[in-house]
């Protein structure tokens, strides 16, 4: 497989460590954009040719995770349109968790 088979999206959650994984791939990030209107709607555009090669999204979900995680599914959603074949998604998260401040507290994310 070579280098043009491969295109590494970046979301809007996570644009240094896209730029970091692309540099040390020795790509450039794909190309795409996020466009985030006034009333909270969400709009994800690939601007790549995508089809038949390997694709991947490099997207945090991180404070504010509802909203990252919502627009990663933007991204899979567009990919899937764009390629037309079959996909697949991994998703990988790390966050931390704040301990209550009583014994039976909850907490709600």
């Amino acid at each position: 497989m070579n280098a043009d088979e491969i295109h590494i999206f970046g979301g809007s959650g996570s644009p240094r460590l896209t730029a970091a994984i692309c540099e040390r791939l020795g790509l450039a990030p794909a190309r795409g954009e996020v466009i985030r209107f006034s009333e909270g709607n969400l709009f994800v555009r690939v601007k790549e040719n995508v089809r038949g090669r390997r694709v991947y999204v490099v997207q945090s979900t991180v404070f504010p995770a509802n909203d990252l995680f919502m627009e990663l599914l933007f991204w899979i959603d567009a990919l899937r349109r764009a390629t037309r074949r079959t996909s697949r998604a991994s998703r990988f998260a790390r966050a931390s968790v704040p301990m209550p401040s009583k014994r039976r507290e909850r907490i709600a994310s």
